[in-house]
């Protein structure tokens, strides 16, 4: 087993609630946070918020630096 230190991580916030669009019809809506940068992108579709994820890591053409 590798000893060595865990490469770091990415701290995410990611909040999700129901939202009325009209009478008796709801929408999941969600808003995801970038703790470090305090970035913060909002989404209505699951895939969104895996997309809006994935484009803040670094490599994979987001904003987070790796310095960070």
């Amino acid at each position: 087993m590798d000893q060595s230190s865990p490469s770091p991580g990415h701290l995410f916030v990611i909040r999700i609630w129901a939202q009325e669009i009209e009478y008796g019809r709801t929408e999941w809506r969600g808003r995801v946070q970038y703790v470090p940068t305090g970035e913060v992108h909002y989404f209505r579709e699951w895939p969104d918020m895996l997309a809006i994820v994935q484009r803040m890591l670094p490599g994979e053409g987001g904003s987070v630096s790796s310095e960070q």
